[in-house]
């Protein structure tokens, strides 16, 4: 099935080399293996999943493997909770900044711990002088 859809040609797959499509349809077999030639992606979608029988998008990917076939089982295994999944990817992604961060900065903020503490130690400062240019 080959159908004109908004950028381009999107092509229903239903055999392919690594059989994706035929285990697909194991899962589910609403299930449907896509392919779009202006934006040279797959996609996996539920047919008459969503209100007036429109395909409802499942996932994409770049390239076709056994790894997408092994996400799609998850996400149709009833257990599966997409807020959950979304909530650990999150948590993921805070620790790796907060890592990169601390990685970037953690010898200045030592220092400047440093000079704060000394600051602190000899009492407080005198006025600061702010120039009215400043506002």
């Amino acid at each position: 099935m080959v159908a004109k859809g908004r950028n381009g040609k999107v092509i229903s797959i239903t055999n392919d080399v690594c059989g994706i499509a035929q285990q697909l349809k194991e899962i589910d077999d609403r299930l449907e293996l896509r392919y779009s030639e202006e934006g040279e992606y797959f996609a996996v979608v539920l047919l008459g999943a969503a209100l007036h029988g429109r395909p409802h998008l499942v996932t994409t990917c770049q390239e076709l493997h056994g790894g997408l076939v092994e996400h799609v089982r998850r996400l149709a295994d009833p257990s599966y909770n997409t807020g959950q999944a979304g909530d650990t990817i999150d948590q993921q992604r805070d620790k790796e900044i907060d890592k990169e961060f601390t990685e970037r900065v953690g010898d200045l903020s030592e220092k400047l711990a440093h000079a704060i503490k000394t600051d602190l130690k000899k009492g407080r400062p005198g006025p600061i002088y702010i120039p009215s240019s400043a506002y």
